[in-house]
């Protein structure tokens, strides 16, 4: 890299490894050629931590510039925790906020922000950072319901006419064991697409229980996951990935319809698991005829998988957990039951494809 170009041009024209920035390129941060960037964190949860910590170490001139979240203590706790590691990039000194009007304070002093907070407000927040000019990582889900998402839609189309980078957290996108399976699928390997199946089955999810002196709407924040208009219930928060999976086979092109069911059989106790399901069952309908079936459970003592399988008119593809795939011809029908065609699919070198 030639020594008269500055780090901000070489970061537009780049690929910044890690979690967050992973496979797009970071437009300029400050018309100027300071080196640093100024990170802030609105949701210091675990997930909030976690893609600070990845940006940290994406960037060894992003220093972590401020902290919000809803609740003092929490924020608190992340101020002090994400120094273990990085003491001398996290300069936050008393940019410490809380409330759920806080992220703008972030906002305000910060390049970069990372929208980890409940996903019911991160909506607002990413339209006030972008309508401040601002970078952003926003976590999935986007949104919770049809107003936010249209929401997030609209933010998307500002920060791509200010030429900002907006990031999500869809982080299969980014696995290259995944986008390799994809592309191939993508790419016509398997033919035209004719149905799929999306799974994400898996065991109960946590509680988050009252705190003494605790309003209802406090209660409801603290344990978010468990409240759909906060969540948007695990179909959306969880099984997102999934979903965006059979999204990509299809070519980013959304269903002409959909129709579903849900229930709630295992957690049941109140006021801990708040109003939303633990099974759901969902039918996306193309035009052309393909179907994709998307099933996902939180419920123990249950079989689980977390998988995306395809089918085609020239073979089927499965993009797995962890980059775990596999591409295989028609040939795989001659198969006489559905164990010596997994075994086949496993012990089959050229379309077994181990994480790198």
């Amino acid at each position: 890299m030639s020594a008269n170009i500055s780090r901000r041009v070489f970061l537009n024209k780049r690929t910044i490894s890690g979690t967050l920035f992973c496979g797009l390129a970071l437009a300029p941060v400050h018309a100027g050629e300071r080196n640093e960037i100024k990170v802030g964190l609105v949701g210091c949860g675990g997930r909030g931590r976690g893609a600070a910590q990845n940006t940290l170490n994406a960037d060894p001139n992003s220093k972590i510039y401020a902290v919000a979240d809803a609740f003092m203590p929490i924020a608190r706790a992340a101020a002090e925790g994400l120094k273990d590691g990085f003491e001398d990039r996290v300069d936050i000194g008393d940019r410490i906020f809380a409330g759920l009007e806080a992220y703008k304070k972030v906002v305000d002093c910060c390049d970069l922000v990372l929208l980890c907070e409940s996903p019911g407000f991160r909506f607002r927040s990413l339209a006030y950072a972008v309508e401040q000019g601002k970078h952003v990582f926003c976590e999935k889900p986007v949104g919770t319901d049809a107003p936010t998402v249209r929401s997030v839609i609209e933010s998307s189309k500002i920060a791509k006419e200010k030429g900002l980078t907006l990031v999500s957290g869809l982080c299969w996108r980014y696995d290259l064991n995944v986008k390799d399976i994809m592309e191939r699928v993508c790419g016509g390997e398997i033919g035209e697409i004719t149905s799929a199946r999306l799974n994400y089955l898996g065991g109960r999810a946590g509680t988050r229980p009252r705190l003494e002196g605790d309003t209802e709407m406090q209660a409801q924040v603290r344990n978010w996951y468990n409240y759909a208009w906060l969540s948007g219930d695990f179909n959306v928060e969880q099984h997102v990935h999934t979903l965006d999976k059979g999204l990509w086979a299809m070519g980013d092109v959304p269903p002409a319809t959909c129709y579903g069911l849900g229930a709630r059989m295992g957690r049941v106790e109140q006021p801990d698991y708040g109003d939303i399901y633990d099974s759901m069952a969902s039918v996306f309908e193309y035009p052309n005829g393909a179907t994709l079936y998307s099933y996902c459970r939180q419920q123990d003592g249950c079989w689980n998988e977390n998988q995306a399988y395809f089918s085609g008119t020239k073979g089927f593809a499965n993009a797995g957990l962890w980059g775990r795939g596999y591409i295989s011809d028609l040939n795989i029908l001659n198969c006489t039951n559905r164990f010596a065609a997994t075994s086949t699919r496993l012990t089959t070198a050229n379309i077994w494809r181990k994480r790198r």
